[in-house]
C-alpha cells in the first residue's frame, strides 16, 4: 500500500471516528434515468464526497442515502461500524434496481483502526443518481459513511518549457466540464508537491516567475470540478521536469 493511499485511510479514519465522538450519547455501474419508483427515495438524506454521515441501526429497516454523480466518477464507498459489528450494504439505481449487495467482510476490502471495522468498496459509476441502504444484522450499533471520489478522466500535459529568463510556462489540454486546474510543483521528482497556482477552466497555461536559475523543478496538473459544494479532483497528468541553466 502507497503512502497515498495509507493518508487518505489514515484521515478517512479520524473522519469517521468523530462522527462516532458526536454519536457518543445517541444509540461499477452503468445507470439510466428514471423517474422516482418508491416512496423512499423522496425521503433519502443526500451524502456529499468525503463528507462523514452518522446515525443508529435500528432493529430492522433500511437507512437511505443518495448520492448524484454528474459525469462518470471512480467511488469509494466506506462504512465504520464499531467494536465487532458488521454491516450489509445494498447500491440502488434511479429505479430502485438493486446494482450490488453486501453482507459480511468477505465481499468488502476490510480494514480496522482505533476500534472501527472499515468496509470500503470501490467502482466506476457513470452519470445517473444511486441510493446507499444500510442494513445491519439484527442488533443497535452506531455507524458513518462516507465516499471519496475522482473525475474518471486525467489531464494530458502538453509542454514544459522556459518562457524567460525568470520564468518558465507550463501548458495542458483541456478537458470538459471541469471547473479548474490546479499547478503542482516540487524540487525534486520524489519530493513535497505543494499548490502553486489554480487557473479557471478557460485556460490551458500557467507561467511560473518564482524560479531560480541553476535548478531543476517538476511539474503536475489536475482539475476539478465543483460538486454539491466539494472539489472532486481528476487524475493527476504525468509529471514534467525542466533544468533551468545558469
Amino acid at each position: 500500500m502507497g503512502n497515498g493511499m495509507k493518508k487518505m485511510l489514515r484521515k478517512r479514519a479520524m473522519v469517521l471516528a468523530l462522527v462516532f465522538s458526536m454519536l457518543a450519547g445517541v444509540f461499477g455501474f452503468t445507470e439510466n434515468a428514471y423517474a422516482k419508483a418508491y416512496s423512499w427515495m423522496d425521503t433519502a438524506t443526500l451524502l456529499p464526497a468525503e463528507t462523514a454521515m452518522g446515525g443508529v441501526f435500528t432493529r430492522t429497516g433500511e437507512k437511505i442515502y443518495y448520492i448524484s454523480v454528474p459525469e462518470t466518477m471512480d467511488i469509494n464507498l466506506c462504512v465504520g461500524v464499531p467494536g465487532t459489528k458488521t454491516a450489509g450494504v445494498l447500491i440502488y439505481g434511479s429505479n430502485g434496481k438493486t446494482l450490488k449487495s453486501f453482507y459480511g467482510s468477505k465481499q468488502w476490502s476490510y480494514s480496522k483502526k482505533n476500534g472501527i471495522n472499515f468496509f470500503e468498496y470501490s467502482a466506476r459509476f457513470s452519470k445517473g443518481v444511486y441510493y446507499i441502504g444500510i442494513k445491519n444484522f439484527g442488533s443497535i450499533s452506531k455507524y458513518a459513511l462516507t465516499y471519496s471520489a475522482k473525475l474518471a478522466k486525467k489531464v494530458n500535459l502538453k509542454n514544459l518549457k522556459r518562457y524567460s529568463s525568470t520564468s518558465t510556462i507550463i501548458t495542458w489540454t483541456k478537458l470538459s466540464s471541469v471547473t479548474g486546474y490546479e499547478v503542482y510543483r516540487a524540487t525534486s521528482l520524489n519530493g513535497t508537491y505543494k499548490r502553486i497556482a489554480t487557473a479557471s477552466s478557460s485556460r490551458n497555461y500557467y507561467i511560473d516567475r518564482s524560479i531560480t536559475n541553476g535548478r531543476s523543478y517538476y511539474y503536475f496538473v489536475k482539475a476539478y470540478r465543483m460538486i454539491n459544494g466539494k472539489k472532486i479532483y481528476s487524475y493527476s497528468s504525468a509529471i514534467g521536469r525542466i533544468t533551468l541553466s545558469r
